[in-house]
């Protein structure tokens, strides 16, 4: 018996080497994605997507779909995603990962949940869960199949920061530019299934800076009249302080249900959105049974509502989306409950 049980993680071991060698051999940058940041280059219009909107931007977050073998209730999540995509009346989607998990059929099964969101012809935004390209498709390979969808904004963003998709879209009404949502890539695992996670790179973070110095720019150009531009942020995993809330910040909604899964270190992203205080909220997703809002140290850190079902994971939590409203002065958030 002690036999056969070596034997099972033995082969569970080399299984997963291999995997994760496979996962390796697909991180090498494709020649059409390469793009270098330069801190001394001048902010431009090949910076940002710009997406034309009233007097206010509705947004609505989708995250955690997880459409594949782990999810028990398939007909349920696309249901889920109609329903709440009609009743938003969202101006973007914004999906913040976890789109499929380890099936041998994810292109197919992902590009079956993009259908339905390109469908009703409302811009989309998405960044990786770490799920995403945990195996099988690479986040390259993703960006080539959001390119095949008209309504899709993803960017792969600059190739030498960290990450595949720091990008930033611009929400202009006529000539004045009322905001803009700041996209980033919150990474994986430290290695393949494990629960310790990535951190936000130095580069990530000086980007983020140089990006709203940019944005705030072009805001003041445009005529705005706050302080500095007003943003959002959507990642996936949560930033370290989201944990730091939950025991010193103050809860406005929702509940947790489950730790904050953060990364192994604190690299400073919450230092930056504070020191150029012009993001109002960040958005994650990330832990299932989580759908707080915190305010902690004057900034909104947001769990989404999950948008998807994974089998004996936060069953009995609320299902559905969330909806920010940016006025071009502070955020409304509202949490839109499937089946209310």
């Amino acid at each position: 018996m002690k036999k056969k049980i070596f034997l099972i993680g033995v082969v569970a071991t080399i299984m997963i080497s291999l995997l994760s060698l496979l996962c390796a051999c697909g991180n090498k940058i494709p020649q059409k994605y390469v793009k270098e940041w330069d801190e001394k280059a001048e902010y431009s219009e090949a910076d940002y997507r710009v997406l034309e909107v009233g007097e206010e931007v509705r947004i609505l977050q989708l995250t955690d779909i997880h459409y594949d073998n782990s999810n028990n209730r398939k007909e349920d999540t696309l249901k889920l995603l109609k329903d709440t995509i009609e009743k938003a009346d969202a101006d973007m989607i914004a999906v913040t990962g976890d789109w499929c998990y380890m099936a041998m059929i994810k292109k197919e099964k992902c590009k079956e949940v993009f259908d339905i969101i390109d469908s009703y012809n409302v811009p989309w935004a998405s960044v990786f869960g770490n799920h995403d390209a945990e195996v099988f498709v690479t986040k390259y390979e993703f960006a080539d199949m959001f390119a095949e969808y008209k309504n899709c904004l993803f960017e792969s963003g600059y190739s030498n920061i960290g990450g595949v998709g720091n990008y930033t879209v611009v929400f202009r009404n006529g000539e004045n530019i009322l905001g803009a949502a700041i996209m980033v890539d919150t990474h994986s695992s430290v290695r393949m299934f494990s629960s310790k996670y990535e951190s936000l790179t130095k580069g990530q973070i000086d980007w983020y800076r140089w990006t709203v110095d940019g944005l705030d720019a072009l805001y003041k150009q445009s005529g705005g009249d706050q302080e500095v531009i007003p943003t959002l942020m959507y990642t996936h995993i949560p930033l370290n302080e989201y944990a730091d809330a939950y025991e010193n910040g103050v809860m406005v909604s929702g509940e947790n249900k489950e730790k904050c899964c953060v990364p192994e270190e604190n690299t400073g992203m919450f230092q930056a959105i504070k020191d150029k205080k012009s993001t109002k909220a960040v958005f994650c997703g990330h832990d299932h049974a989580n759908n707080s809002e915190y305010v902690y140290e004057g900034v909104r850190l947001v769990y989404g509502v999950q948008s998807g079902w994974c089998k004996n994971y936060a069953d009995d939590c609320i299902k559905g989306g969330t909806m920010a409203v940016l006025d071009g002065k502070d955020v409304r958030i509202e949490v839109l409950a499937w089946g209310d």
